[in-house]
């Protein structure tokens, strides 16, 4: 389905890791969580196009059921967030930003450690 929807040079920036660029490398990385999350699903939250550009914010859902980014399988369910901004060009994405919410992923997966909210003191 990329192949149908994604340039063949597409460029994929993921955060604080390295810019990508290639169809085959997105799906690399595609295929890493539907590996270690065999029933994961995504829900279009929000969707929100004006020009070239496509914004989606989703929330995923699925079963830690196999290895991913070296954690090993902890059969915990979780629930994590996202957006994704796209710039579209000939009917194809050929830009990509992703911000999945790595941070709450890993901690619902025991990978960090939870932190407490900041606590406030009165003013003096």
């Amino acid at each position: 389905m990329l192949d149908e929807i994604v340039a063949p040079d597409v460029v994929h920036h993921a955060g604080v890791f390295v810019d990508e660029i290639g169809r085959d490398a997105l799906k690399g990385d595609l295929q890493a969580l539907l590996d270690g999350f065999s029933d994961i699903r995504f829900t279009a939250d929000v969707v929100v196009a004006e020009d070239d550009g496509v914004a989606v914010r989703w929330t995923a859902r699925g079963t830690h059921d196999a290895e991913f980014v070296g954690i090993a399988p902890t059969g915990i369910p979780v629930v994590f967030t996202g957006t994704n901004v796209y710039r579209i060009a000939r009917g194809l994405i050929v830009e990509g930003w992703s911000e999945p919410d790595a941070r709450g992923l890993l901690t619902q997966l025991g990978a960090l450690p939870e932190i407490a909210p900041p606590v406030s003191t009165p003013a003096a």
